[in-house]
């Protein structure tokens, strides 16, 4: 079993026996590792654990809120700062910035938010105020694009 097992990552379960020490030497020589169980449930949830640990997390995003743009006030490298009218939704620092359109583009997270020159916590649909984005790449934005706001979670998938 420890030959079939070569590999990356592998492991070979035992269930009430015992690893004789030559086995034991080839498994570490061969990068396998061996573990053995006296209980049933413990080696399923182990082997359930690792299957898990294998899968690519599941990403989810919420759409909180959208904005049409206004005005475009500064653009920096690794800076944007706008000002438009709240179509939907809610918008807050911390929400996730992307423009809608025919290719959506993500363009960073929003630092903070101010109605005139009043930093707040957030703007709600009708409000009228400007945002700065931290952005990783300088953004290409324009007066009338339309962008909307969005929360990103990253789940662990289970069995």
């Amino acid at each position: 079993d420890v030959y079939m097992a070569t590999g990356e990552k592998t492991v070979v379960y035992g269930f009430n026996v015992g690893v004789p020490v030559n086995i034991a030497k080839m498994a570490v020589r061969e990068g396998v590792e061996v573990k053995c169980f006296r209980v049933i449930y413990e080696l399923l949830d182990d082997a359930k654990g690792r299957m898990e640990e294998m899968m690519e997390p599941e990403v989810i995003e919420e759409v909180v809120g959208e904005m049409e743009i206004q005005g475009v006030f500064r653009v920096e490298k690794t800076r944007l700062i706008a000002g438009g009218k709240v179509r939907s939704g809610r918008v807050a620092a911390g929400d996730l910035v992307r423009v809608s359109g025919e290719s959506d583009v993500e363009i960073g997270e929003i630092e903070s938010v101010q109605i005139e020159k009043n930093a707040v916590e957030k703007l709600v649909e009708g409000e009228i105020g400007g945002l700065a984005v931290k952005t990783e790449k300088k953004a290409s934005i324009k007066v009338g694009d339309k962008i909307e706001f969005f929360k990103r979670e990253i789940r662990k998938k289970k069995l």
